[in-house]
């Protein structure tokens, strides 16, 4: 069985403990890490990348919600609080679930991680797939993943570039991330490249071939994380 990779962030080391033992009760989890600072978990989520955190609410300098901000790839997150007025704000941000502390209950715990591993599960396998069918009208156009050079946002659609076309189809830049191998990777709120066409790599900017891509500040330390440097 292959484990979900976790995170536990929680500046109350007693409840930090609590949730490391449920998770190492948990076959299908493994802990990466467990941080009591938060600023110290945003650095570490920056850098490495997780399946699953457990997140408390209030911590002292950032909240939870605070530190999700500053994630460009946000993974799945079970909230751990001892508020329950927080669960609004918190669903917003899509969490998989709200656990209210003292987390005592081990099934209740495993019901949310097992909420997380089916999506996960779900998600590895249509990453898995090196190819997609592409509605545009009424034609389904097969491609290779591998034929993508970037995807743009275009409002309500996307255009997936190819090297001898341009496909405009109705869906958002979070399903493509979603559906994509991991060979692409997200450099702007409006772009998505294929890291294996990049030619170049400038300061403001990524090449596909002659092409220049505008690379967000939010994202350019992920991208930097993601290539190989010699």
């Amino acid at each position: 069985m292959e484990k979900l990779s976790c995170v536990i962030v929680d500046d109350d080391l007693v409840s930090a403990h609590l949730t490391e033992a449920l998770v190492k009760r948990t076959p299908f989890l493994h802990l990466q890490a467990l941080y009591t600072d938060p600023q110290a978990a945003l650095q570490y989520l920056r850098q490495q990348k997780t399946e699953l955190i457990f997140l408390d609410m209030e911590m002292p300098g950032m909240t939870g919600l605070q530190l999700l901000e500053q994630l460009v790839d946000i993974p799945a997150v079970i909230v751990i609080s001892a508020k329950r007025e927080y669960a609004f704000d918190a669903f917003f941000w899509n969490v998989a679930d709200y656990l209210v502390k003292p987390l005592t209950d081990y099934e209740r715990f495993l019901k949310a991680a097992s909420k997380v591993r089916e999506i996960v599960t779900h998600n590895r396998s249509l990453t898995q797939n090196s190819a997609l069918f592409i509605k545009v009208d009424a034609a389904l156009h097969n491609i290779n993943l591998s034929d993508i050079l970037f995807i743009e946002a275009f409002g309500d659609y996307i255009k997936v570039h190819l090297a001898d076309r341009v496909l405009t189809t109705l869906a958002t830049m979070k399903l493509m991330e979603v559906r994509l191998s991991p060979d692409f990777i997200r450099i702007h709120r409006s772009f998505l490249v294929n890291l294996r066409k990049i030619s170049s790599i400038e300061p403001a900017h990524v090449f596909i071939a002659t092409k220049p891509l505008p690379i967000g500040e939010s994202y350019k330390e992920a991208l930097m994380n993601r290539i190989s440097l010699l």
